[in-house]
C-alpha cells in the first residue's frame, strides 16, 4: 500500500458530469487534487473534498503545509471541509482543539 493517495488514477476515471466526492485523510492532497485532470482532460473534476487529519491543533501545532487547518474552504471555487475530527495523539485529550462531528445534507440541484 502507497502512503500517498493516487489522486492522478482517481481523477482518471472520473467524467465531468459525474458528481464526485473526494474523501482523503490529509489535506495536503487537495493541492495535487487540483492540479490533475479527468477523464475528459479537465481540472475541477470532484465537487466536494472532505478531510481531517489536522486535529485543529491538538497538542501542538498542525503539521500541515497547505494552511488547510480546520472548516471550510473554497479553492478553484470547490468545496473543501478540513474536519479536526475526534482523534488524539497519545495522551485521550485534547489540548485547545474541541472534537468536532459533521453532519453534511447533499441535496438535489434541481
Amino acid at each position: 500500500m502507497s502512503a500517498s493517495p493516487d489522486i492522478a488514477g482517481v481523477a482518471a476515471r472520473c467524467r465531468a458530469e459525474d458528481l464526485v466526492i473526494l474523501a482523503v485523510h490529509d489535506p495536503e492532497a487537495i493541492d495535487t487534487a487540483l492540479t490533475v485532470n479527468d477523464k475528459n482532460g479537465k481540472r475541477n473534476w470532484f465537487d466536494l473534498a472532505l478531510c481531517g487529519h489536522t486535529l485543529s491543533g491538538c497538542a501542538g501545532a498542525p503539521k500541515v503545509s497547505t494552511g488547510y487547518t480546520s472548516g471550510w474552504y473554497t479553492p478553484n471555487r470547490i468545496s473543501v471541509l478540513v474536519s479536526p475530527g475526534v482523534g488524539t495523539l497519545g495522551l485521550p485529550f485534547r489540548f485547545g482543539a474541541f472534537p468536532t462531528v459533521h453532519v453534511i445534507t447533499l441535496r438535489s440541484g434541481s
